[in-house]
């Protein structure tokens, strides 16, 4: 019989946002930056191996095919545990009563609708993964998890407010209004945050120290 660690819910005022992406996979408003680069690169040989076993066209092929999907799927179970770990790690260490990410609904829609690759849609179940083993993790720690409307939390600029689509160019966020430059994905997870506060008045973000330089975590 399995047992549910049940943990009161904190209340410290503070929220910590984090965004998700394919080159870091998640981004949070201290500066913590996860890579996802080893996902992206098992992927790539899994995809490698596959293209040249499914030209067999054999059943040996086909159960040889089955079984490297078991691995790869165990393999990126494994490597999300640890991310997730990780981020819930950070949210303690600030003392983050709320986690706000990114409502994954509107995204998945929008790649139906336009037909997106297969790496976005393996990326979307990254992404879906990541937020429930969060979620988990989170709840049994007492800090509760809150998902957003992610519109505009990639132009909107996350110190003075301005919208604009030409601010972000890439990997790089630069305000055109009040000029603040920073690293896209760090801005889009301080927006975030700010989301998750709209609902939490008086609450604060969680952000790193001014002369503090994000952090990237492998």
């Amino acid at each position: 019989m399995s047992v549910v660690k049940s943990v009161p819910i904190k209340e410290t005022g503070t929220i910590m946002g984090v965004d998700l992406g394919i080159k870091n996979i998640a981004v949070t408003s201290t500066g913590k930056f996860f890579k996802a680069g080893v996902l992206n690169d098992k992927r790539r040989q899994y995809a490698e191996r596959r293209s040249k076993i499914q030209r067999k066209g054999t059943r040996s092929a086909h159960l040889l095919l089955k079984r490297m999907s078991k691995r790869e799927n165990s393999f990126s179970r494994w490597v999300l545990h640890n991310i997730s770990r990780r981020i819930i790690e950070e949210a303690k260490r600030v003392g983050a009563s709320v986690i706000a990410m990114e409502n994954l609904k509107g995204i998945r829609e929008r790649t139906k609708k336009r037909g997106k690759s297969h790496r976005h849609r393996i990326s979307l179940w990254a992404f879906s993964k990541l937020q429930k083993f969060i979620q988990y993790k989170a709840l049994e720690e007492g800090i509760n998890v809150q998902f957003v409307d992610p519109k505009y939390t990639s132009q909107r600029c996350s110190k003075c407010g301005s919208v604009c689509q030409s601010n972000r160019n890439g990997s790089v966020f630069r305000c055109r209004m009040c000029g603040y430059q920073v690293h896209a994905d760090y801005n889009a997870s301080k927006n975030i945050a700010l989301e998750g506060k709209s609902s939490f008045l008086g609450w604060v973000v969680c952000k790193p120290a001014w002369n503090r330089e994000p952090v990237v975590v492998h």
